[in-house]
């Protein structure tokens, strides 16, 4: 099985110690309500992250761009003002599960896909990959990745997610499998989503562009 190049260090008092590749963080972590298990003031990191209030953050010092391996796939992380980084270590476990179930040829659609970690994992696996997110940002730094790992069987697409949705139901097209990680509450012009509003709608959507009896359908909610 991969392993991907992190560590947790430590937490506590809302903060986390952590390790991506040689390179250490603080960041703010609102979950991380127990004691630390060394003081605070004694943590070693490269940069920490801070809060500036309506979701921005800072970093200090400012770091540039590093890249850290998951197996031989490579990712590029940057310090961003939402204290994301371009990778979340958290989901791992659902890398291996995907790594096991992709068949090799299929087709897979992955939504609010950021910066293409899922994908490139079901690449490898010889999937052709569908990979939409709504940021051009985002899509762009995920097609870095490919490019580091060279993996070429992704088709990008920068597009709303249900918009896309609707879009392929039109053209009939059908995927094997589909992954699914939506916000909690995201917006891009005029279109909005509210995670307790509309996962039936794109539910319902999703099951329309995935065959009768589909490989897999990985939902990955973080509220």
């Amino acid at each position: 099985m991969s392993q991907l190049d992190y560590e947790l260090l430590d937490c506590g008092d809302r903060l986390k110690l952590e390790r991506f590749g040689t390179t250490k963080l603080i960041r703010p972590e609102m979950g991380a309500i127990d004691e630390p298990k060394e003081p605070i003031g004694d943590w070693v990191t490269d940069s920490e992250c801070y809060s500036e209030g309506k979701s921005l953050f800072r970093w200090e010092p400012l770091l540039e761009p590093w890249v850290i391996t998951y197996g031989s796939l490579k990712f590029e992380l940057r310090l961003s003002q939402s204290k994301n980084i371009g990778i979340f270590p958290e989901q791992a476990s659902n890398w291996a599960w995907l790594s096991k179930k992709v068949k090799p040829g299929s087709k897979i659609l992955n939504l609010f896909a950021y910066t293409g970690a899922a994908s490139l994992v079901c690449a490898q696996a010889g999937a052709h990959v569908t990979h939409v997110d709504v940021s051009k940002s985002s899509v762009k730094w995920a097609s870095d990745n490919a490019r580091l790992s060279a993996v070429d069987n992704i088709r990008w697409i920068v597009e709303d997610a249900r918009v896309f949705l609707k879009r392929e139901i039109a053209r009939k097209n059908i995927y094997d499998g589909l992954i699914l990680d939506p916000p909690p509450f995201g917006k891009a012009g005029q279109n909005s989503f509210l995670f307790n509003r509309d996962i039936l709608e794109l539910l319902d959507l999703c099951k329309q562009v995935l065959k009768p009896e589909p490989d897999y359908f990985c939902l990955i909610a973080t509220l």
